[in-house]
């Protein structure tokens, strides 16, 4: 699109005013139009009102008139968008999504090597996660956001927990800080729940519990401006009464896309399941290898925890229907158990 920026502009052939213009391209990617409508729009919005000296709080192109910094969505607290609020869209959306891999994978080494994998198996883990199906299907949404720094929170909280320091609790706060300016409080909250999971395996003291949660509560702090605005706006909103929303879960028939990517009939952001062929081998050889150890176990159960609330059963329906998160997203932070199960 442009000047090579990354974005499925081939959506515009099935709107106004550009249809007409562009009859003759098959649209690739219908389901990722929201970065087009939304998200570099509101960017580059941003951007402008930046540079005229002014917070960016309004965007009055909108339904007459909405919040744009209280509009989580628009993320524009985030670091991993700095490059296109300092550059611009142009340059600056590229380096974005790039950021959102290196920072993926970074943290994911990291992780696999705090806790003890040999540094194949740790190489190994950051792509897993970084190029996993899902990670790449919402590369431009605020999910991986929100989800790149996870595996960062995932170990400065059991760091936190095990041999708390000035250095875990700063860095989780710093690392829960970019969780939650990623603008997405389904993946926040997914995120949070696999901390508090990691936090239970490590075995804390209470005073390990206490380091943990003021760790949390640091970078809630550093979050506090772009958490009150959206509660605010979020307050007055329609999605607080559900308006609009369509809960489902993802049939069983969609584990195929774990060996099969384009398994027809399949959802092709939603179901996007895919890892590696190679790392379902060493996990399912590292959960064998390691049965009789309380950790891989721990992982293990809580891999298995994840499959059933986002596959087709009666639990997965409960949570569906009775709370208004999209449980089927935790497919991008599927990847992350496996990594404690990968053998060393």
């Amino acid at each position: 699109m442009h000047r090579g920026v990354l974005l499925g502009s081939d959506i515009k052939g099935s709107r106004l005013p550009w249809a007409p213009f562009l009859t003759e391209r098959r649209i690739q990617a219908p389901a990722l139009s929201d970065p087009v409508w939304q998200f570099v729009p509101w960017l580059r919005l941003a951007r402008r009102e930046l540079a005229s000296g002014r917070l960016p709080l309004w965007n009055p192109h909108q339904d007459g008139g909405v919040p744009l910094l209280g509009n989580s969505i628009s993320a524009l607290g985030s670091p991993l968008n700095g490059p296109v609020l300092l550059l611009g869209a142009d340059p600056g959306w590229n380096l974005s999504l790039l950021a959102r891999f290196l920072l993926a994978a970074f943290g994911a080494f990291l992780l696999a090597r705090d806790l003890g994998r040999s540094r194949i198996a740790a190489a190994l883990a950051a792509p897993v996660f970084a190029l996993s199906g899902a990670f790449v299907a919402w590369l431009e949404h605020p999910q991986t956001l929100a989800a790149a720094p996870a595996p960062l929170v995932l170990l400065f909280a059991r760091r936190s927990a095990r041999e708390p320091s000035a250095s875990s609790i700063a860095g989780l706060g710093l690392a829960t800080y970019l969780v939650l300016s990623g603008g997405h409080p389904e993946t926040s909250l997914m995120v949070s729940l696999l901390a508090l999971a990691i936090v239970a395996a490590s075995r804390p003291t209470l005073r390990g519990w206490m380091r943990a949660a003021s760790g949390a509560l640091l970078g809630v702090g550093l979050a506090a401006p772009l958490i009150l605005t959206f509660a605010e706006y979020f307050r007055h909103s329609a999605a607080r009464a559900g308006e609009g929303r369509r809960p489902f879960v993802l049939a069983a028939r969609d584990l195929l896309r774990f060996v099969e990517p384009r398994l027809p009939g399949s959802n092709v952001i939603e179901a996007a399941a895919t890892v590696s062929i190679a790392a379902l081998v060493l996990a399912a050889a590292g959960l064998w290898l390691g049965r009789r150890d309380r950790d891989v176990r721990f992982w293990g159960i809580a891999a298995a925890i994840l499959l059933a609330v986002i596959y087709g059963n009666p639990l997965s329906r409960a949570l569906a229907l009775s709370t208004p998160v999209y449980w089927t997203r935790f497919l991008i932070l599927l990847p992350l158990p496996l990594i404690f199960i990968f053998v060393c």
